[in-house]
């Protein structure tokens, strides 16, 4: 019984998988930053600026930080594993970008009319990253045999 040989790694997977990791380091960067500012004393201004911001308390801010640290690390893993041809990590990464799609969906009617545009952008943006992690070529390459 002969087997068919690996299919190489589309250039659109690739792509995908350097997006991912710019995403998971700006997560892992951005929740370390709010670990960081729970801690830190806060000026009068920053305790102004994240009591309009609605944040009234440095505990969530800490605990957000954290769950984001871990998302962004588990980002990181998927994207590896994405990079190897696991299907499951092309599930994980679909299911990130479909709940990337919702937040900037939802986010939109609660933004001012300037940010609308730029999470429109992003969710055009999420729905061609989804596109390219499931065309033919993609789905060839995380069926193949490794």
């Amino acid at each position: 019984m002969s087997q068919s040989a690996p299919v190489q790694r589309p250039g659109s997977v690739t792509f995908i998988v350097v997006l991912m990791w710019i995403l998971a380091i700006f997560e892992v960067i951005g929740g370390i930053a709010a670990v960081l500012v729970s801690f830190k004393s806060l000026t009068p201004q920053q305790a102004a600026q994240l009591l309009a911001e609605g944040v009234t308390d440095l505990d969530q801010v800490r605990l957000a930080g954290i769950i984001t640290i871990i998302f962004g690390i588990l980002i990181m893993l998927f994207a590896s594993g994405l990079k190897n041809g696991s299907n499951g990590a092309r599930i994980f990464i679909s299911i990130i970008v479909v709940l990337n799609i919702l937040g900037n969906a939802l986010g939109m009617g609660l933004l001012k009319v300037e940010s609308v545009w730029s999470a429109l952008l992003s969710i055009v943006l999420w729905l061609i990253v989804l596109a390219m992690l499931w065309t033919s070529r993609a789905s060839a390459f995380f069926h193949s045999p490794r």
